[in-house]
């Protein structure tokens, strides 16, 4: 009788057990997929800067182009030098 009880027991501690290890690997694998939102929408955000960085420097270009012509015409106008 006992031995009887004290397998039961066994057993609940390791239904307990089992239960606290998959509670572990359910919040591990909540965090990753967290993690992993998070990386992905920061991912989105560089992309989006980039984007913006290269349409800047293509702007700023042309207007070094602009000014370079408005220099040389003013240098033509001036009679050079």
């Amino acid at each position: 009788m006992m031995n009887q009880n004290e397998r039961s027991k066994m057993t609940k501690l390791e239904w307990g057990v089992v239960f606290s290890v998959l509670a572990s690997a359910a919040s591990l694998i909540f965090s990753a997929g967290v993690v992993w939102t998070t990386v992905q929408v920061h991912d989105r955000d560089i992309s989006a800067l980039k984007t913006k960085g290269d349409e800047t420097t293509d702007r700023l270009a042309r207007m070094e182009t602009k000014i370079d012509m408005l220099l040389e015409q003013r240098i033509s106008k001036s009679g050079g030098m």
